[in-house]
């Protein structure tokens, strides 16, 4: 069965459904965030257990395991990035009850939530996670997944993940119909329309599983997209972008010995790496730690889409960062980093920005978290801005407007930056 011939639209509109009720799963959600079981707290770098600086001066654990901290260098600056070998797995499991598609979500608890559960997918694992070099179990659900992987496998895509925070990482995401499988605790099959509902809690999606579900295609098999959208994307000059960040040993030089935590700051970016002390029962490992990215700023994204005689075409523009693959990706219509700035300011001044290209429909404030194993209580304020137009817009370099189908194509080429698959996959429940 291909993907987009399971019927989502069903999914989106069941609220109640043959398994749980949205309030039945909202009040599991609230029950998990008073979990007295876990708990964690920052640290210095120098009180992290079996962490160290390496001969080469880089921040690792002694087992050479899990990510490495080191030297990144792009233009004329130096900052710091996170390198992990291996891919990780972000796999979740869809299956049919009542012929509705119901997702297996696990109500994830992790060191960096601001709150301490998050919907996520069935499988979030690095490669340490599921070869156990923790000396704990495997991730829930693994032998299932080592099982039907191959045969079931709707879609499996590697997808980049942030270009300044991780060095050509790529993660494995995947969509796979399954069986039915018994919940196990922390776990719930979910409706599409349940999933979206959680878009109203603050921070209550992780990235991860924002960033599977933007794989599914919406859109029908037969819709013919205007000949100019994509093909500007194909054409584009990108050899210019290769090579743009070079990785380097030496990262102790960044260390500062009164903050006990390896200190960035450039024109274009400010965070530290600092210690996280974890406590948490019924996890492959009850209490660890380990070095967590610390954001200095405010992080808001924004996304511009248009509606033009009932479709919509989105603004997405072109970024350059160290750590990408190609050197560059596609996200969203702007990413503000400032602690200046007030929510409104920023919503006001990019609604008077683009008011160019339409008269303003909509605009939605949604706050999601970036991933909490590796970032600590990151907050991102999405700011999604609908226009009505009776054309669509004309970009110039860097941006670009691309419907659903183009759009979507993005992804499907490992094309679309997190922060774009992210803000693509929210901005579409109310579209479908």
């Amino acid at each position: 069965m291909k993907l987009n011939k399971l019927n989502f639209s069903l999914s989106l509109e069941t609220l109640d459904g043959p398994l749980h009720k949205l309030n039945e799963l909202e009040e599991y959600f609230n029950i998990i965030q008073k979990n007295k079981k876990f708990s964690s707290q920052i640290i210095g770098l120098s009180e992290l257990k079996n962490w160290q600086f390496n001969k080469e001066k880089n921040f690792a654990h002694e087992t050479n395991k899990f990510f490495t901290i080191k030297k990144i260098k792009y233009n004329s600056y130096e900052s710091g990035i996170l390198h992990q070998e291996g891919e990780g797995v972000l796999a979740v499991f869809v299956t049919l009850i009542d012929n509705i598609p119901h997702f297996l979500i696990q109500f994830k608890e992790e060191p960096g939530n601001i709150n301490k559960s998050q919907l996520s997918p069935t499988i979030q694992a690095t490669k340490s996670n599921y070869s156990k070099v923790h000396g704990g179990s495997a991730p829930s659900y693994w032998n299932e997944f080592l099982q039907i992987r191959e045969d079931c496998s709707l879609i499996n895509l590697k997808q980049p993940e942030q270009g300044y925070r991780y060095w050509r990482k790529f993660n494995q995401n995947m969509i796979l119909l399954t069986d039915y499988f018994e919940e196990q605790k922390g776990f719930k099959w979910m409706t599409l329309g349940q999933i979206f509902s959680f878009v109203e809690i603050d921070n209550s999606i992780n990235s991860c599983l924002r960033s599977v579900l933007s794989l599914i295609c919406y859109a029908d098999d037969n819709e013919n997209e205007p000949s100019n959208l994509y093909d500007a994307v194909e054409n584009l000059q990108t050899e210019q972008y290769e090579n743009f960040g070079i990785l380097e040993n030496d990262i102790q030089s960044f260390y500062s010995k009164d903050k006990d935590a390896l200190l960035f700051e450039t024109p274009l970016d400010s965070f530290s790496i600092q210690g996280v002390e974890v406590n948490l029962e019924d996890r492959e490992v009850s209490s660890w730690n380990q070095p967590i990215i610390v954001e200095k700023e405010k992080l808001f994204y924004i996304l511009v889409r248009i509606k033009v005689e009932n479709n919509f075409y989105y603004v997405w523009k072109i970024y350059t960062e160290p750590g990408y693959n190609f050197g560059y990706t596609f996200g969203p219509s702007e990413m503000v980093k400032n602690n200046e700035l007030e929510i409104k300011d920023v919503l006001n001044s990019k609604i008077n920005e683009y008011s160019k290209y339409g008269q303003l429909c909509n605009s939605q404030i949604i706050n999601m978290s970036e991933e909490g194993g590796r970032f600590w209580q990151t907050v991102v304020s999405n700011i999604i801005i609908t226009l009505e137009s009776d054309e669509i817009p004309k970009t110039q370099f860097p941006y670009i407007v691309l419907d659903e189908s183009g759009s979507y194509k993005l992804i499907m080429k490992s094309l679309m930056s997190m922060e774009g698959r992210s803000i693509f996959f929210i901005s579409r429940g109310d579209l479908i």
